[in-house]
């Protein structure tokens, strides 16, 4: 793994979300609202129920971006995200 990588079994998420620029999450309501509470733009890449929708809401709430689960991978969008000073 990279130096700037840390893998565990678990991390307290709210402060983890303290040190982060970007949320990559899967739209679970927990993460969704925890990404604007920390003023945090989304990477939300939903795969089940709720989290379609949330990432939906994100997407029109300029939040966040929604990219499908099997949608090609978009690396412009983490950069178009970090750039954006108005979402933050």
């Amino acid at each position: 793994m990279p130096d700037n990588v840390y893998l565990d079994r678990w991390f307290p998420q709210p402060a983890v979300l303290k040190q982060c620029q970007l949320f990559i999450h899967h739209g679970g309501n927990n993460s969704f609202c925890e990404a604007p509470f920390f003023g945090l733009p989304s990477l939300i890449i939903p795969y089940c129920w709720d989290c379609h929708d949330n990432a939906m809401r994100g997407e029109e709430a300029d939040i966040g971006r929604y990219l499908p689960h099997f949608a090609e991978p978009q690396p412009d969008a983490l950069a178009q995200l970090l750039g954006d000073s108005a979402m933050q």
